[in-house]
């Protein structure tokens, strides 16, 4: 049974840049380390079984089988033991490989007896052969319980047996990481993936001790992040993918149900699924110490955002423009600005939509939507610098449509700003006369008046500067802006002085 959830949203302005790295770092060293082992490994086996080590361990094996429990076993063969034949010798062998107890007692040196003749071949040639299974880096890095290093309970987590195994583990990370590290902060997620990789490295050594191992793999951090996970969103309901196997599909369950739903799969894989590579206890140990530390987190900490998980609003608009444009290429006029209306009562702002309506109105100037509609979208192209170019487009194409301008003084004076500010006061004079002339108190026209000003200043027209900066004296003596135009205006008489630079 497979459950992913399929939740969050990944934002440019919070980037999952933890999950990023940690998908890096477990590439690159798999990349960089760990492409060879599996030839490593092979070639530690190939000399296991030729060197002859692999048949003195058999008969130490057979005699053990066979009731000598007293250690080191007596063994003493008079002459050079024999191959064993294929067939039989492998069985017997996987068998004594997967001994745990049988290996364990021969790496502490308690099988074969110090006065056996055979000891110091034995104890050279496995010395041998766990050396060249040690240039594996699984083996070096990875936890083996029976033998365990501190470090490699960290370490163990970084490490990978496949590009598979890799793979998998590296699609579930993406998947609950990046919602998750954006739901509780780079702080939180980081030790929670740590901490419960190491838990899980942790509760399986002490439920397999005497396992060779090694074990390796990011799945108990991951499942760690998913126990959390359910934790923290408890009932919020989320978006899933499952898939029994026969069947797949998506449904919308609370978040809580995923941690039973987990815990019940990895469990039922660990007792009713017989032998497996798989380490179902350290997946568990993961889910377990992920759920705790959601709590922790839940009830004292409080470092979680439950929007994280809000799914993206759906995309109604571009569908309505798209059918919009269908029918306006037909020259279903009306249908097609209905459709953009509507799309325009959902989505008030939406510059594109208002784009393609003042364009279906631009072949009926004398239709009072379309003067009302150029107000509103040039409103909203003049607000960003960004946009400047646009608005001055779509100003020259109702100008060249209208023939006479209709538009609202507040719009007057914002184009007359943008024209004034890319280098174009000739175009902006007009228009800042205008709205002087339909409502000279507008609080907006003396900041127009200045930009006006700067914008003759930089074309180097020094008289209509100066003419701008007199008005602004005269009609707006109290304003922000005459206090600059007094001064500058005084600067620039003076014989030989430069033109001013003043900020408006």
């Amino acid at each position: 049974m497979l459950l992913i959830p399929i939740v969050g949203k990944i934002s440019r302005r919070n980037p999952p840049f933890v999950t990023i790295a940690l998908l890096v770092v477990n590439v690159m060293v798999f990349a960089l380390f760990q492409l060879g082992d599996n030839q490593k490994e092979a070639a530690a086996y190939h000399f296991y079984a030729r060197s002859g080590l692999a048949n003195i361990e058999l008969a130490y094996y057979s005699a053990y089988l066979k009731g000598h429990r007293q250690l080191p076993i007596p063994l003493k063969p008079k002459a050079p033991l024999k191959t064993v034949g294929a067939r039989r010798g492998y069985a017997r062998l996987k068998r004594m490989l997967q001994d745990q107890a049988f290996q364990n007692l021969l790496r502490q040196q308690r099988i074969v007896e110090k006065t056996d003749g055979l000891f110091k071949t034995w104890r050279h040639l496995r010395t041998e052969f766990e050396t060249r299974l040690n240039r594996s880096i699984a083996y070096r890095f990875g936890l083996k319980p029976n033998n365990p290093k501190w470090y490699t309970f960290f370490t163990c987590m970084f490490l990978h047996g496949g590009v598979g195994h890799l793979l998998g583990n590296m699609i579930f990370l993406w998947l609950v990481g990046c919602f998750l590290e954006m739901g509780c902060g780079r702080t939180y997620y980081t030790l929670l993936y740590l901490l419960t990789g190491v838990a899980a490295s942790i509760v399986f050594a002490l439920v397999y001790p005497d396992s060779p191992g090694p074990l390796v793999g990011a799945s108990g951090a991951i499942a760690g992040m998913m126990g959390a996970f359910a934790v923290l969103f408890g009932k919020r309901r989320v978006k899933i993918f499952f898939s029994l196997g026969f069947y797949f599909g998506y449904r919308q369950v609370p978040a809580m149900v995923l941690l039973p739903l987990w815990l019940g799969n990895e469990c039922y894989q660990l007792f009713f699924t017989g032998a497996s590579h798989v380490a179902y206890v350290a997946h568990i140990g993961g889910i377990s110490t992920g759920a705790a530390l959601g709590f922790l987190n839940l009830k004292k900490i409080g470092a979680y955002d439950v929007k994280a998980i809000e799914p993206e609003p759906e995309d109604e608009i571009s569908p309505m423009i798209e059918s919009a444009l269908e029918h306006l290429s037909r020259l279903e006029m009306a249908e097609g600005r209905q459709i953009l209306e509507a799309a325009l009562v959902k989505d008030p702002g939406n510059t594109t939509v208002m784009t393609h309506l003042f364009r279906a109105f631009r072949h009926e100037p004398e239709n009072p939507r379309f003067h009302s509609l150029t107000g509103s979208l040039l409103g909203q192209l003049t607000r960003k610098s960004a946009t400047h170019g646009e608005a001055i487009g779509v100003h020259g194409d109702y100008l060249r449509a209208a023939g006479r301008s209709k538009l609202g003084v507040d719009t007057l004076i914002r184009m007359s700003s943008v024209y004034a500010t890319q280098g174009r006061p000739q175009e902006a004079e007009p228009l800042l006369a205008a709205a002087l002339k339909r409502k000279p108190d507008d609080a907006a026209i003396p900041p127009a008046l200045m930009r006006l000003a700067k914008g003759y200043q930089e074309t180097g027209e020094n008289a209509k500067f100066i003419k701008c900066l007199r008005i602004l004296v005269a009609k707006y003596p109290d304003s922000y802006e005459a206090q600059h135009a007094r001064r500058a205006v005084i600067t620039a008489s003076l014989p030989g002085a430069p033109v001013a630079s003043q900020d408006g």
